[in-house]
């Protein structure tokens, strides 16, 4: 498929399908401005996934290692 052909919602539609194999989400920052992203957490949040700042996970990572 010709990346340039394919819409937000075709692209929010494949994102949605992947997050239904997470168990967690990581944010990125400015993650607010996204439609998409706000989107992702909603359904994030309401599946019970852990959702947190990408510094918490990268801090969480350096404690364990």
């Amino acid at each position: 498929m010709d990346a340039q052909a394919v819409t937000w919602a075709q692209y929010l539609r494949r994102d949605i399908v992947l997050l239904m194999d997470c168990d967690a989400v990581a944010l990125l920052p400015g993650y607010m401005d996204s439609k998409g992203a706000m989107l992702e957490l909603t359904i994030a949040q309401s599946l019970g996934m852990e959702v947190h700042p990408l510094q918490h996970w990268l801090d969480r990572q350096g404690a364990a290692a």
